[in-house]
């Protein structure tokens, strides 16, 4: 019976370890994404932040592009954690109220230097320096999103056709993160760190400017 139950317990001691493990090489690999890219990351770099050997990341990962797939969404759920797309939303509330909230989480993330930032930072790199696999990274961002946005602008638009839609779903995120992604446009909107009634005003300026498009879209669109 001791046997059995010391089996039991070195079996138990060793999925322990594998799961330490990897979760050590993913939490070393998002930072390093977020710093440097893709391209510029490489799996033995990961394996020695993480202390691990470079056979656990083809063990528990596959490859790197799956690691870069897993670190992303890791990094989304950094992001949410702190700047959830529905803060101070409720059912009641209107779709421009929802795309407000929305957008707002959407500009803190891009100027957070922490954690919450990493998954724009990785997709700064993917902007000017498009190394990783383009489908891969499409599919997790819109994963990533859902449906959210979509159903937010159909409700102020109403139906789009679908290249109408995917523009404007776009552009939206763009009046968001471009400053992130233009580092010199960074500088000359916010030559300081930006304080938090900084990014409430260029929230709500943004917001402004993007339902003012989204009504136009809707009486151009041809469908």
């Amino acid at each position: 019976m001791s046997e059995s139950g010391n089996h039991l317990s070195a079996s138990e001691s060793e999925q322990k370890q594998a799961s330490s493990t990897k979760e050590q090489v993913l939490s070393c690999a998002v930072p390093l994404f977020a710093e440097k890219g893709y391209r510029d990351v490489t799996c033995a770099e990961v394996s020695r932040a993480a202390e691990a050997n470079i056979a656990a990341i083809n063990y528990h990962f596959g490859s790197k592009e799956n690691l870069y797939r897993l670190s992303m969404r890791r990094a989304f759920e950094l992001a949410n954690k702190k700047y959830p797309f529905n803060a101070g939303i409720d059912k009641d509330s209107t779709p421009e109220a929802q795309l407000l909230a929305m957008m707002s989480a959407m500009i803190r993330r891009n100027f957070d230097d922490g954690p919450a930032g990493y998954l724009n930072r990785i997709m700064a790199h993917q902007v000017s320096r498009p190394t990783a696999p383009h489908a891969l990274v499409i599919e997790e961002i819109s994963n990533l999103q859902g449906n959210h946005l979509s159903e937010i602008i159909r409700k102020i638009t109403g139906e789009l056709s679908e290249p109408f839609l995917q523009q404007a779903k776009m552009n939206v995120v763009a009046l968001c993160v471009f400053p992130r992604w233009a580092p010199a446009m960074k500088q000359h909107l916010f030559p300081a760190p930006p304080s938090e009634e900084d990014l409430t005003l260029w929230a709500e300026h943004q917001h402004r400017f993007a339902l003012a498009g989204l009504q136009s879209l809707k009486m151009t669109d041809p469908s």
